[in-house]
């Protein structure tokens, strides 16, 4: 086995080894792990105790609350584009088609796909 598939070990460091993590870096790597951008396993040996006592469902949460922002800001973002980019009488014509053939829109370049 190389180097380089070989999974890392939780991260080392004098504090947290005394048992000691600044609360601004309990909130980093909180933060790291609920965003995806550092593996619940290199979390140091208290805080991946937590995650695994039940961290997973906190951070699912925040997960779908942001989902569902998101998918509520690209609902805005396309509202406003399609305002922008057609007229009434071009988006009411696009519906009808696409509701003729079941279809959707791809209001980015005007289809009925």
């Amino acid at each position: 086995m190389n180097d380089e598939s070989r999974p890392k070990a939780a991260l080392e460091s004098p504090a947290v080894a005394a048992g000691f993590i600044s609360k601004s870096r309990v909130n980093d790597l909180c933060r790291g792990v609920i965003s995806d951008d550092l593996p619940a396993h290199l979390l140091p040996a208290p805080l991946a105790d937590l995650w695994r006592d039940g961290f997973i469902e906190g951070a699912n949460q925040t997960r779908a609350q942001l989902a569902q922002q998101i998918r509520q800001l690209e609902y805005d973002v396309n509202h406003w584009y399609v305002a922008a980019n057609y007229s009434p009488d071009e988006i009411a014509d696009m519906r009808r088609r696409a509701s003729y053939l079941q279809a959707r829109i791809d209001w980015s370049t005007g289809v009925v796909a």
